[in-house]
Order: structure tokens, then sequence, then C-alpha cells
């Protein structure tokens, strides 16, 4: 684990602010390339992000996009990759710098700049990404402040707009096109796949069809029990003769899946990107796009109140860059954090529980112990409390903590 001090680069005594120059998108979209080039894209990338041990950045890679999120003040490193996505892909990648950059990525994590407008499946993905870079030891200050208010705007606009009240994304798409069609009573609906997607079609399909039976198709049996704890429709495939009356693939795993058309009556919608079941009768998310077109186009308004919020968000963050004492605090809080999934680790191994439910309690409880902390600091800064005392005093008290020992 990287030293503390490392966290708090801008306080103490030099007075060193973050520079958001500094900071640097490289990107391409399901906007700018066809979605068939974007893993190629990534192939490219990592060959030279690889090649420079030392340098921070996130990376972000979804089925509908890839972007690298810089910490640099070396635009030969920037052109290097700019110039290796092109030659992986065949035409040059998008390039936004400082608060362009911080704009996108909280447009990102809102759901903005998504194929379904507002999609819940990207906040997440977005955290994971800022989140894996951080515990491969490529985050930075400037990295973890940037990510964590755009996560925080995410959030916001995902509470404060329709977009979160508003399940969509393929899945719902998916879920949605089924239901159109027409269904029995009870029917019986094949789905594959036990990760995020496939679980939140399942969700969405006990939520709209109470009536179905949902048989799941997966190899990997941690998630899929999951799921079957999560919707209690659902049970798990069992190799039988059954005939089925609609089928949802939602898997980024390589299965065999020549024997579905022949067990399933109606419709299969197929999510997967790229899709893993060609045929006439297959429905793929570029079939979908007339009911999303749809959806976009009723939720207009909720996307003029994200821009409203996005907009705040960019200048609450531009407020905290100009706020040294804010910038320690947020780093010290950060560092909790990762302490708090370290903690999650050693947990999830010694009882046997999954990894993401052991985080979900360790961070809550660092979240419950920390802020009233950094709270009382950021009050103490205001009333005249030198700013290099007050951090000099949080790192030394956390250099001393039995939880912290040892894990540098």
């Amino acid at each position: 684990m990287q030293n503390l001090q490392e966290y708090v680069p801008h306080a103490g005594r030099n007075g060193h602010k973050m520079d958001i120059n500094r900071l640097i998108a490289v990107y391409v979209s399901h906007k700018e390339a066809p979605l068939d080039k974007l893993e190629k894209a990534r192939e490219g990338a990592r060959r030279l992000l690889d090649s420079h041990p030392d340098l921070r950045y996130v990376e972000l890679y979804t089925c509908n996009r890839y972007e690298v999120y810089l910490d640099t003040g070396d635009d030969r490193i920037v052109n290097a990759l700019a110039d290796a996505i092109e030659r992986a892909v065949g035409m040059p990648p998008g390039i936004v710098r400082g608060w362009q950059a911080v704009e996108r990525i909280m447009r990102i994590a809102s759901g903005l700049e998504s194929k379904i407008v507002g999609e819940p499946e990207i906040l997440v993905q977005v955290r994971e990404a800022w989140l894996g870079a951080r515990d491969n030891g490529r985050s930075s200050a400037l990295l973890d402040l940037v990510f964590h208010h755009a996560i925080a705007t995410g959030r916001s606009v995902r509470k404060t707009t329709c977009l979160g009240q508003d399940e969509y994304g393929y899945p719902a798409a998916a879920v949605e096109y089924i239901v159109s069609v027409g269904l029995p009573e009870e029917p019986k609906i094949l789905l594959v796949g036990s990760g995020k997607a496939a679980r939140s079609a399942a969700k969405l399909l006990c939520k709209r069809i109470p009536s179905a039976s949902i048989s799941v198709y997966s190899e990997h049996d941690d998630s899929l029990q999951r799921l079957i704890r999560e919707c209690k429709c659902c049970r798990p495939y069992m190799s039988e003769h059954s005939q089925y009356h609609a089928a949802i693939i939602a898997t980024g795993s390589n299965y065999d899946l020549s024997w579905i058309p022949s067990r399933v009556l109606g419709p299969i919608v197929d999510i997967s990107v790229p899709p893993r079941l060609a045929g006439d009768r297959t429905v793929t998310i570029e079939d979908l796009e007339v009911l999303i077109e749809r959806r976009n186009r009723k939720i207009e308004h909720c996307i003029a109140e994200a821009e409203t919020i996005i907009k705040r968000g960019v200048e609450r963050l531009r407020l905290k860059l100009e706020d040294g004492i804010s910038q320690a605090l947020d780093a010290v809080f950060s560092v909790a954090m990762r302490m708090a999934r370290q903690e999650a680790e050693v947990i999830a191994r010694k009882y046997g529980i999954p990894q993401e439910e052991a985080e979900y309690y360790t961070e809550r409880l660092a979240k419950r112990i920390v802020h009233p902390i950094v709270k009382a600091i950021g009050e103490a800064y205001k009333r005249g409390v030198p700013a290099d005392i007050i951090v000099e005093s949080v790192l030394e008290g956390l250099s001393k903590s039995r939880a912290w020992a040892g894990r540098d």
C-alpha cells in the first residue's frame, strides 16, 4: 500500500495544490466507434499503459466505451496513448482536458453518455474502475478527488431525477420487449448468465411477471447462488427438456448456446455484447433501438435536470480545489475507505462471506466513524486552526493507529 503521505501531496507546509489541467481523458465510445472495435482499443492501450509503471490513471472499460483518465503533465504519453488507440480501431480517439474531462466523467457516471440514457450499470462500473485503479496503486490524489465527486454527482442525479426512478438499461429493454409480445399467465422463462445484467433482468422479470418461473443457466456457481437468493422466482437450470416461452441471454462467457432455439417457443433476446447467439429469431441490442429511442424522448426533462446537477457538481469540485484543507480531508477520508476495504478482504476470507457484502459493512462503519471526525476538523480550520497543524495531527494519529500499523 502506498505511504499515507502520498495521498496528501497538497497539504502541509509547502501549500501545494492539485492542478486540474493534469487531468486528461482519452476515449472512444459507441458514439465514435463500432462496439466490436472497443476491445481492440483496450488491447492497443494496455501495452502502452503497462510499459509505464509510474503512470497514474483510471481505466474505464464497458461494452459501450473505453476511456483512460490520466493524471500527467507529459503530453508525449497522452499522444502515444492516442496513437495506440487509433492504430487499434482505425480512427482517432477523443481527448479532453481539465474541467472538460471532469464534466465528461460526471456525465458518464450520471448515465447521460450511455446509449440508453440513465442506465444504472454505468455508475457501478465507474466506481469499480476507480477502486480497481486504487487497489493496483495506479490512482492519485487528483483522480481520487475527481472520481469521488463524479460518483457522488451520479448518485445525486439518480436520487433527485426520474433517471433513478425509472429502472432502465439493456436488461429492462429486454424485459419490456418480452412483455410486449405477450406471454401465458404462468410463463417459463430461460435466463442465461448471472452477472450484473442478468441480475437486473431477473429482478425486473420477478417484478413485472410475478407468476413467471425463471430458470437461470450459469456456470459461475457463486454468482448464480447470489442471484437465486435475491430473486425468489428464479431457480437453477437443471438440464431438463422443458420448453420455454421466452429467453434472455445476458452473459460475457463463451457458453455453447446452440441448444437454446430448440427449447424456446417465443422471443430470444440477446443483450450480450457482442451477441452470443446469432439467428433469425434472436433479438439483439440493435433491434431494441426503437424502444430505447421512445423512452429517451420521454425523459428529456430529466436530462435537463441532470445537466443542472452536473454543473453544480463541477462547481463544488472547483471550490474543493481552491481549498487546501478540503483536499486534505478528502484524502484522509479516501485512505479510511481503502483501509475499510482491506479489512473486508480479511473478514471475507476468515468467515467465508462474499467480498461485496463484507465491503458494504466495513465501509459503512468507517464512514460512521471518520465522517464526523473529518467534519469537526473542517470546522476547526474555519475557526482559524492552521491547516498544517491539523493535517500533521491527522497523519500522526492514523500512522499510530492499530488499523494502519503494518499496512504500508
